[in-house]
């Protein structure tokens, strides 16, 4: 399973869980286990989500060499300097 997917699946289990601790709210009954699934769930997402933005580093930045540009960026910048070199 991708990190990105993992991270999805636990937005949605958290969505989950928020719906049973609203309806134990509404109802009265404690909802301690609930809260406690709630926690674990959070961690897990918190930590997923730095590990996802620790690896978006390329591997090309990493080690010193070009950056990946976009095409979109590479267009305009393309453009830019086609304008200010055409005088």
């Amino acid at each position: 399973m991708s990190k990105r997917t993992l991270i999805s699946e636990l937005r949605k289990e958290l969505q989950t869980v928020n719906d049973n601790i609203d309806r134990a709210i509404l109802r009265g009954i404690s909802y301690k286990k609930e809260a406690r699934r709630h926690r674990e769930l959070l961690t897990l997402l918190h930590r997923t989500q730095e590990e996802v933005a620790l690896v978006r580093v390329s591997w090309k930045a990493f080690f010193g060499q070009r950056a990946y540009t976009s095409p979109a960026r590479r267009a305009l910048l393309g453009g830019a300097s086609r304008r200010v070199l055409t005088v």
